[in-house]
């Protein structure tokens, strides 16, 4: 059973580093598209778009945040581990909920631009 746990922690960092990650390489994108936006205002890159891409990756992030505390909530089950993770939830869900609705307005608006 020790040996379980053991790798399930593991498992539990190697999600919190990939998050991580997501969030560094996402950011970074982000960033030299928005400089490029700002620099080159004739670049071919929307901001409404920027927006998108850096919100879907954070939601991205946020799913490998959930399952590391939710491995991490079976290793070492406690309250406040709990009360994080469904905070966590609670979060991703009204954030994945608004970036639909901005999804779907962008579309809209692109649909009757075109």
């Amino acid at each position: 059973m020790y040996s379980l746990t053991l790798i399930l922690q593991y498992i539990a960092e190697f999600f919190t580093v990939l998050e991580v990650i997501i969030l560094i390489i996402s950011g970074i994108k982000s960033f030299i598209k928005l400089m490029k936006i700002e620099l080159l205002k004739n670049s071919n890159i929307d901001f409404d778009e920027l927006k998108l891409y850096f919100a879907s990756r954070i939601i991205f992030a946020l799913d490998f945040f959930i399952a590391a505390d939710l491995i991490k909530s079976v290793t070492e089950p406690d309250i406040t581990r709990l009360a994080t993770l469904a905070i966590i939830v609670a979060i991703r869900t009204i954030t994945s909920y608004s970036l639909n609705k901005e999804i779907n307005s962008t579309m809209e608006i692109k649909d009757l631009n075109e």
